[in-house]
């Protein structure tokens, strides 16, 4: 049985696929909670706005939340970005210029070999 061509790149660039992954997982979780946390409870109930009572005036700011809310989105716009960038690199057909394919030097056949395939899933 013939394995396609992205699963020959995605066993050859496992670690730093799933170090990219790591990041967009990250990143869109921060997202996440930057545009959904200031309009929560915890939000104005906290201890460092209640020990500044100055500041709860600022925080409690339609303007400020919808600041901080509109990062949350630049930021899961960002983690899809480099989803979609990541999915091209890894898909069928050429590769995008901006893919370092530095480490896809090997050939299909290195790959079925476990002595030179040193970037295996099972490492």
């Amino acid at each position: 049985m013939s394995v396609p061509t992205w699963a020959h790149r995605v066993l050859a660039n496992a670690r730093p696929v799933f170090r990219q992954l790591t990041v967009i997982v990250l990143v869109f979780e921060v997202g996440i909670v930057l545009m959904v946390m200031p309009w929560g409870k915890y939000w104005e109930e906290n201890y460092f706005l209640l020990s500044q009572p100055s500041l709860l005036a600022i925080a409690s700011n339609p303007f400020l939340r919808g600041a901080v809310s509109g990062l949350g989105l630049v930021n899961v716009c960002a983690g899809l970005a480099e989803l979609w960038r990541l999915v091209r690199a890894l898909g069928p057909g050429p590769l995008p210029p901006d893919f370092d394919s530095s480490s896809l030097s090997q050939s299909p056949a290195d790959l079925d070999d476990p002595v030179h395939a040193p970037h295996r899933l099972s490492d």
